[in-house]
């Protein structure tokens, strides 16, 4: 997650930086938070008291601590965070310059500027935890973890996988999920034996994900509800509405309790369940629909 402040005493403006910044996120399918506070004074509370932000939206005139003063503070003891000013005033490029800002934003703000520079400014986030690290046979490797598409446990070794290449090394899968777990690219345990990028989920069922480079993953059946939870929420509510969720949820409950169709033992109700399900799966997913549903009529046929 990437926690963001946005510090102006117009809290009608900064209550639309906000907005943006939260529908820029869910349209790339970046998980953040973002706090808004009135003056610099109220924001530098939440930091000196331990809180971290890893990216400031600061205006520059403000009543009690400004946001030149204010980014001098935060720069005592962190210079990593980002910093982006916007403001009306362009007369402070001196003053500027002694905290080193990442971008400045003139007011009134042109959306596709600010667009822009959170894009420059998002790179250069994780880049500061740029590099998945591992050794194979004493020889150490690192892969860019953004590219990194998913892990798989194969045994007592663990496979990573990007677009072009592929890396292993011994280990669990679990201790990556765990190393993984803070990372700012989430990372969705599907399976036992798969951890996946979820910015590389081109699409997702209740049995499996596809990879946008079309790879195929299982998604287990004990994790199904989880993972579609945890998609939804990275998505911001977006993957699923409440009732679809509740209908999905329900349908998922059903077929728990019934055996494969491959096995042929399904009753005859099951099977329309089933065609159901496939039928929902097309109209809410929009993918493979013909084949689906031709392959459900084949399960109630069947019988």
């Amino acid at each position: 997650m990437i926690n963001i402040a946005v510090c102006d005493d117009d809290l009608v403006f900064a209550s639309k930086i906000e907005s943006i910044l939260y529908n820029i996120a869910k349209q790339k399918l970046i998980d953040v938070m973002v706090e808004v506070f009135s003056d610099g004074s109220e924001l530098w509370k939440h930091i000196s008291s331990g809180e971290i932000f890893e990216l400031l939206y600061l205006d520059i005139e403000m009543m009690k601590l400004n946001g030149i003063d204010l980014a001098k503070k935060v720069r005592e003891n962190d210079t990593n965070v980002i910093i982006i000013y916007i403001s009306s005033y362009e007369n402070y490029f001196i003053e500027l310059f002694e905290v080193e800002p990442f971008r400045f934003i003139k007011k009134p703000v042109d959306e596709k500027i600010f667009i822009d520079y959170f894009d420059k400014a998002y790179e250069r986030i994780i880049q500061n935890e740029a590099y998945f690290e591992y050794k194979f046979n004493k020889v150490p490797h690192k892969i860019l973890t953004k590219n990194i598409m998913y892990f798989e446990s194969c045994g007592r070794l663990i496979l990573v996988r990007t677009k072009t290449e592929s890396g292993k090394f011994y280990g669990k899968l679990n201790a990556v999920e765990k190393q993984l777990q803070n990372s700012k690219i989430p990372f969705l345990r599907i399976h036992q034996s798969y951890l996946v990028n979820y910015r590389f989920v081109q699409e997702i069922s209740f049995s499996k994900v596809v990879l946008t480079n079309n790879t195929e993953l299982q998604i287990s059946e004990d994790r199904q509800k989880e993972i579609r939870t945890k998609y939804n929420e990275l998505l911001g509510g977006e993957f699923l509405d409440g009732g679809y969720i509740v209908l999905f949820n329900f349908i998922n409950f059903v077929f728990s309790n019934y055996k494969r169709v491959n096995g042929h033992i399904l009753y005859k109700k099951g099977c329309v369940l089933f065609f159901f399900y496939y039928c929902m799966e097309c109209i809410l997913f929009d993918r493979n629909c013909r084949n689906n549903i031709y392959y459900g009529a084949y399960c109630y046929s069947i019988f």
